[in-house]
């Protein structure tokens, strides 16, 4: 079992203000690009963020048609009870894809999606 990291916990261990322990991480291109947007809009590169990547061992997910499907289930239910953010949606499809727990500080958002665990 691993842990899909969410953009705000990348964000977090980049600015040392939390440590990874060692077990396998995960990320999907939906927290890649969140976090290479802001990376980038501060004047780093994406080549430091994939250096960072490999240097912590965290290995980018594919966002699958099995993906887009849990996806298309989870946004039909979550939204007769108020809608939730694509992107928190595609990030939580990856874990229910992958048998992943999910380390993120946004657990009002992501709480909301039954079945997910949490790292």
């Amino acid at each position: 079992m691993g842990i899909l990291l969410d953009s705000n916990i990348i964000i977090e261990v980049i600015k040392g203000k939390v440590s990874l322990k060692e077990t396998n991480y995960f990320i999907n291109p939906v927290v890649y690009a969140e976090v290479l947007y802001g990376l980038l809009y501060v004047g780093k590169s994406e080549s430091e963020f994939q250096e960072f990547l490999d240097n912590k061992r965290i290995e980018i997910l594919v966002i699958s048609t099995n993906t887009a499907s849990i996806y298309t289930n989870l946004k039909l239910t979550l939204n007769k009870k108020g809608p939730l953010a694509d992107n928190d949606l595609l990030v939580a499809a990856s874990c229910l894809e992958y048998d992943l727990s999910l380390y993120t500080l946004n657990l009002k958002h992501f709480g909301r999606i039954q079945d997910l665990k949490f790292a």
